[in-house]
């Protein structure tokens, strides 16, 4: 452990955990691999990475009242980062899981002996770089160093992120900063094992959470998604690392706040400016890997620590600070360039004749497996679950990258469905399915992305499909454009961002108070609301879209998580937040990716608080955490609408998520004002 030396025994200070590993002993190209490795190998720069914010932490790292007090540092270096940094072995331990367990206990028991008035002015700060799985936006697998080890292999060997979260929150301590820079690569026989990583911390029931807790986590990069890594670590350290650091150390042109005469780096301009600043990294380094930066906690825009005043005054194309929404115009802007071969579909062949036209489809995809892909895919309409093919579906747009390795679809089922349809691509060797949701506005136009790699082990170099993304087109008029462009904005740049849109009170009343209009644009708007932490701008609103729109399940997914903010964690409102989530096992699991996040997590949370839940509650509880741990085998997160692959067909997955005709959901508003 190592101590600051600015910080006196009983006083505020940050108390951090720092791992950092880039040597698996028993993964491939470990020391001693085991048979069943998941195809998890070596990393080139995580320790190196958690070093140099060991090192920020150390020398960099400002807040009046608040200094440095003690850091665990963890390190599993690989030879070449040893030989460019010495020091990394010296004074760290090795990131084996028993260790990490150690080491974590303690960095809690620290902060728990802390005075009430000294832990309220404290904080903590957790950072990791390494191997990890994501099961959804609040739970991911961060793998130590001895991962797998023998002879048991136990999967379940690793730090679960939802555990540290949840036994922190009875601390005293009510700033507490997650920053995981971890390669998020699938692996579904991984994901088939459920696993949910060990336990190092208790978790305490509702009634012992500090209701002041603010515990934002920083994700490299989304489910299924590579968190890039240079090669070598003469070359620098990973992306989100250098994109971390450039930000919290205030440059090149991060958005900064004034504080007490000073500048403080915030959490949501931090999370803006890093997306921003790893998409303009891959750029540079002419990598086609997606990267998308997410935020997941319990968030707010909270100081994380002071920085050297911003720029003033622009010099010869020298940087300065950007706002959310500059940031939000440059990053969707370069997210759209690798589309840049475009194809509009001719009027008379949108309505299904394209499905009947091999060569325009050919012209417009640009390449036979993509052509193959959309000529076959599946339709199902959810309020009858009839089947339908590529000819029911509008398709209006195809943009693709030159190489053909990367699509992005527009696209309306031509007959609307009163809940909606499941769209389901089929590669040949995976399902890729997801919800396109039916709205109250009229008919929808969706956006589907996809990408392809060659699958090296085919003879034939088969294409298969590496990611999926499914949301709302901006290009339709009225609330659900809106929404959709409200959502590309806190995709591109940050929650406090889009909810600053929100704060026109005729657009917000568009949204949310006229939500019969469009329930789907008002769960949209709600979802960024909460994310930013306005909740004084969310009233009764959402309380009638989960009442009125049975169809809609993240209505009732959205008021719980509402009760549970405002209230902090009270009994009748916990009671409450279960009643509504408990209609989840009739209306079926969420729409919206982010909305499933939060469900998964109110179960679980509901079912710890057995005792004091109305019993007549928990069987269905306890049937809806099953039904959503069989889902999160399957869920993806990076778009606004989840994607579900690896299973078995269609009709199997659509039963798990309970949608539908699947589901005994009413399809009609109930109890509607006259």
């Amino acid at each position: 452990m190592w101590i600051g030396d600015q910080w006196q025994v009983g006083t505020p200070g940050l108390f951090a955990v720092v791992i950092g590993v880039s040597v698996y002993d028993h993964l491939n190209g470990g020391a001693a691999p085991v048979p069943e490795t998941y195809r998890l190998g070596q990393l080139s720069v995580s320790a190196l990475t958690a070093y140099r914010v060991f090192e920020w932490l150390r020398d960099d790292y400002k807040l009046e009242g608040c200094p440095i007090a003690n850091v665990w540092l963890l390190l599993a270096p690989t030879d070449q980062e040893k030989a460019l940094e010495p020091v990394l072995v010296k004074h760290a331990l090795a990131p084996t899981i028993d260790n990490c367990e150690h080491a974590v206990g303690r960095w809690q028991a620290a902060m728990q002996t802390l005075p009430q008035a000294v832990a309220e002015k404290s904080r903590a700060f957790f950072f990791f770089s390494g191997h990890g799985l994501e099961v959804h936006q609040n739970r991911q697998i961060l793998l130590p160093a001895d991962y797998l080890k023998p002879p048991a292999s136990n999967v379940n060997n690793a730090l679960s992120t939802e555990n540290l979260v949840n036994g922190l929150a009875s601390l005293r301590v009510p700033r507490q900063f997650f920053f995981l820079d971890a390669c998020r690569n699938d692996n579904q026989e991984l994901r088939n094992k459920r696993v949910e990583g060990r336990r190092v911390l208790n978790e305490e029931v509702a009634a012992l959470v500090n209701p002041d807790i603010i515990a934002p986590i920083l994700y490299a990069t989304a489910s299924g998604q590579q968190a890039f890594q240079q090669p070598d670590p003469t070359q620098g350290l990973s992306l989100f690392g250098t994109a971390l650091l450039d930000g919290l150390s205030g440059k090149p042109d991060i958005e900064l706040k004034p504080l007490n005469g000073g500048w403080s780096v915030n959490v949501y301009p931090l999370q803006g400016y890093v997306k921003s600043r790893i998409v303009k990294l891959l750029e540079e380094a002419q990598e086609r890997v997606r990267q998308p930066v997410k935020l997941g906690g319990v968030t707010d825009n909270e100081v994380i620590t002071l920085a050297p005043p911003p720029k003033k005054v622009v010099l010869m194309g020298s940087p300065i600070p950007l706002t959310g929404n500059q940031r939000a115009d440059r990053v969707g802007k370069k997210l759209a360039a690798p589309f840049s071969v475009s194809h509009a579909i001719p009027m008379p062949s949108q309505d299904g004749g394209w499905a009947e036209d091999y060569g325009l489809t050919h012209e417009a995809f640009g390449a036979e497996t993509a052509t193959q892909l959309w000529w076959n895919l599946q339709l199902t309409a959810l309020s009858t679950g009839a089947k339908k093919s590529s000819g029911d579906i509008k398709l209006l747009h195809v943009a693709h990258a030159p190489d053909t390795r990367r699509f992005r679809v527009e696209l309306s089922p031509i007959d609307q469905d009163p809940l909606g349809h499941w769209l389901e691509l089929d590669d040949g060797t995976c399902l890729f399915g997801t919800v396109l949701p039916s709205d109250w506005s009229g008919s929808l136009r969706y956006l589907i992305e996809f990408d392809f790699e060659f699958d090296d082990d085919s003879p034939s170099g088969k294409r298969q499909i590496s990611r999926m993304e499914a949301t709302l087109a901006p290009s339709q008029p009225g609330p659900a454009g809106i929404a959709a462009g409200l959502w590309d904005t806190y995709n591109a740049s940050d929650a406090e961002t889009a909810a600053q849109v929100l704060q026109d009170p005729k657009l917000a009343e568009r949204l949310l108070a006229e939500k019969v209009e469009s329930p789907l644009a008002a769960a949209i708007a709600t979802l960024i609301l909460l994310r930013a932490g306005r909740l004084d701008l969310l009233h009764d609103w959402v309380r009638n879209v989960a009442n009125w729109f049975p169809s809609l399940p993240d209505g009732a997914t959205l008021w719980a998580e509402q009760l549970l903010r405002q209230s902090k964690n009270q009994p009748d409102a916990i009671n409450e937040a279960a009643r509504y989530t408990s209609r989840l096992l009739e209306r079926g699991l969420p729409l919206l990716a982010e909305t499933v996040g939060y469900a998964a997590r109110h179960i679980d949370m509901l079912l710890r608080e057995s005792d004091g839940i109305d019993p007549e509650l928990l069987a269905p509880l306890r049937l809806l955490q099953e039904r959503m741990e069989r889902a999160l085998v399957y869920f993806r997160t990076d778009g606004l609408f989840p994607v579900y692959t690896g299973y078995k067909e269609s009709k199997e997955m659509l039963e798990i998520l309970g949608l539908g005709h699947f589901s005994p959901a009413l399809t009609a508003p109930q109890d509607l004002p006259g």
